[in-house]
């Protein structure tokens, strides 16, 4: 089990920074909804820890949020066109 998580924490650090590059390069939806989901094992991991390291857990819920109001700007602005 241990192996397992450790895998699982790996496999996530090395999704995050490939997708926080391709945030900063590509300013979309799609990057932010992939950094969002290979941030959620290391945020579920900081949401179970003492209220100061908590704040930590919410980068990935900040990258869902960021990822659908992007997305509802995009669908606003091809639809005028």
């Amino acid at each position: 089990m241990e192996i397992l998580l450790s895998v699982i924490f790996g496999f996530s650090i090395l999704i995050s920074i490939g997708a926080l590059f391709y945030v900063m390069i590509a300013h979309n939806w799609k990057s932010f909804l992939v950094l969002g989901v290979g941030m959620l094992p290391i945020s579920l991991y900081f949401l179970s820890g003492e209220p100061p390291v908590q704040y930590f857990g919410f980068f990935s819920l900040i990258c869902f949020i960021v990822a659908i109001s992007l997305y509802i700007k995009n669908m606003k602005s091809s639809a005028f066109q």
